[in-house]
């Protein structure tokens, strides 16, 4: 499964509504739009948005990140992962690059395991400008990452450049 599906699965926080969000809140680099059937709630102090799927399923944090460091970015991402329980099953990693909105996009997914069992992880940066991206950090049950890919693909093909 692709990194951006994985980093773009959801899995339990309630909170604001879902709708079209500013990444950051202020002085916004990029917007993403989250289905009416998903729960979103702030992060990291506002710069960036966690999002869950209505089952519970799927998890996505979306935040902005430097686009030069991606390695440094995805490393961070799958380190916040393990300090959640995450596993990683480090021989089933895919590596693929992207085009997102005419924005290029990096992704590396992983199967995993965690306190309930098999999971699907993804982690992806979408270069915005030269400097800045988007880091998308998913984490998923395989079964709601399969019954929510629809709604998990639009979020990502909503990402677009603040102001375009």
């Amino acid at each position: 499964m692709l990194l951006i599906v994985a980093a773009l699965s959801l899995a339990g926080i309630l909170s604001a509504h879902a709708g079209t969000h500013n990444i950051p809140k202020v002085e916004p680099l990029a917007t993403v739009t989250i289905p009416d059937q998903c729960t979103t709630e702030p992060y990291m102090e506002g710069e960036g948005v966690e999002a869950n799927s209505e089952d519970g399923e799927v998890y996505l944090a979306i935040e902005t990140t430097a686009s030069e460091g991606v390695e440094d970015a995805i490393k961070d991402a799958a380190e916040y992962l393990a300090g959640k329980g995450v596993s990683f099953d480090d021989k089933s990693m895919k590596q693929s690059k992207r085009k997102i909105n005419e924005m290029d996009a990096e992704e590396v997914s992983w199967d995993g395991e965690d306190d309930e069992g098999p999971t699907k992880i993804g982690v992806a940066v979408v270069s915005v400008t030269s400097e800045k991206g988007v880091l998308l950090i998913y984490w998923s049950s395989p079964e709601g990452a399969e019954k929510n890919r629809e709604a998990i693909d639009k979020i990502v093909t909503s990402i677009t450049k603040a102001g375009a």
